[in-house]
């Protein structure tokens, strides 16, 4: 008979999730006789003790007469059982240094292991993996994040939920606000991201048109290898000779930037491939236009500089090597560039004056940009 056993998650911080649920379980006693089930007594899964017992699954401390363990994350050392079998992710695939330890006892205690991570169709696809969930829960919580930080709705956290139906019963009602999300990816992540949007009514665009168009209700594009991603010298773009020469192409994502309110990223990344973004781009007016918007700036100020920074973009040129954006911002005309805040005259916005007058942009990072607007928002109250 094969006695599967469910561990107790050793793992600090703990994993409440599991490897097999109750009705899964009950569903594999009843159709296999020659399967027995113990689950390991806990007090923080998402399933209780009482649902196992509900299905007819003996709760236990000792799993020690187990033939195949079963649990999600990494089995502290001291918690291994010698010469038993076990099916966990072990995350040592890639050789992982903080988990060496790990594999050289499971060596010494004769430990069969059997990880979810190798586990693969004969084209390589992995059989096992938590991708689609972790782009549900990062899409989520992402979304969540950002409605805390304005106060446009409410979301609680995934894990306050106890499966995806019960987590797509929440955004019913939910309504977004007009947003332009970017989902970077194409694999399993992506999918989870994309899941999430098309839940929350957001509408899928086009590259072009999240470019060119503004919305009165919520969209995101998806942007994959293609449309991220060009080779230094040919401009083109082959996803194998990517992956295998990352530093020989350039990352495109700089255009969708001033675009973008929120980012989902869906890839993973290297040092040798090139960045989303650079930490010079973070700290340029490209991404100030949300920071203010975080920091509760009139809505009307924040328009009236997204309008601006469109005539910049459109009409942005270089000369001899040097950027005109001083020169061109001159030729739009003044009563179009100039803001009510800047024409006003009171002790509060000659300090608001003075104070974005002293300020060098150029030096001034995305921080301490938030910080300086919080103290305009405090002078205009």
């Amino acid at each position: 008979m094969l006695v599967i056993g469910l561990i107790r998650e050793g793992k600090i911080p703990s994993d409440n999730r599991v490897a097999l649920t109750p009705a899964q379980c009950k569903f594999l006693s009843k159709h296999y006789t020659d399967i027995q089930i113990k689950v390991q007594t806990a007090t923080n899964r998402c399933y209780t003790d009482h649902e196992y017992e509900q299905a007819g699954i003996e709760i236990t401390d000792d799993l020690s007469d187990c033939s195949l363990i079963l649990g999600i994350k990494e089995i502290p050392v001291n918690q291994l059982i010698p010469n038993k079998r076990y099916m966990f992710f072990s995350h040592t695939k890639k050789m992982q240094p903080y988990n060496q330890l790990l594999m050289q006892a499971m060596v010494e205690k004769q430990i069969t292991l059997i990880d979810y991570e190798c586990l693969e169709h004969r084209d390589g696809q992995r059989i096992i993996g938590f991708g689609f969930f972790a782009g549900i829960v990062g899409a989520h919580n992402g979304i969540m994040a950002y409605g805390n930080r304005t106060g446009a709705y409410q979301l609680e956290r995934v894990h306050h939920v106890k499966d995806y139906r019960h987590l797509i019963h929440t955004y019913f009602g939910l309504k977004l606000p007009p947003i332009k999300i970017a989902v970077i990816g194409s694999g399993r992540v992506a999918h989870g991201i994309v899941e999430v949007m098309n839940l929350m009514d957001a509408q899928e665009v086009e590259p072009e048109d999240y470019l060119t168009k503004k919305y009165e209700y919520p969209v995101y594009v998806q942007l994959k290898g293609n449309d991220l991603y060009r080779h230094k010298s040919t401009g083109k773009y082959s996803r194998d000779h990517f992956h295998a020469n990352p530093d020989q192409y350039d990352c495109l994502f700089n255009q969708y930037i001033a675009h973008t309110t929120i980012l989902m990223n869906g890839i993973y990344w290297s040092t040798e491939m090139p960045r989303l973004f650079t930490m010079n781009e973070l700290a340029s007016n490209r991404f100030g236009i949300q920071v203010a918007r975080m920091a509760g700036m009139p809505i009307s100020l924040i328009n009236r500089a997204n309008t601006i920074l469109a005539q910049l973009e459109q009409q942005h040129v270089k000369e001899d090597g040097k950027e005109r954006t001083g020169e061109i911002l001159k030729q739009i005309s003044t009563p179009q560039v100039q803001l009510s805040i800047f024409d006003a005259h009171s002790a509060t916005f000659d300090s608001i004056r003075k104070m974005l007058t002293d300020i060098d942009i150029n030096q001034l990072t995305p921080v301490e940009a938030l910080m300086k607007l919080n103290e305009v928002k405090n002078l205009l109250k």
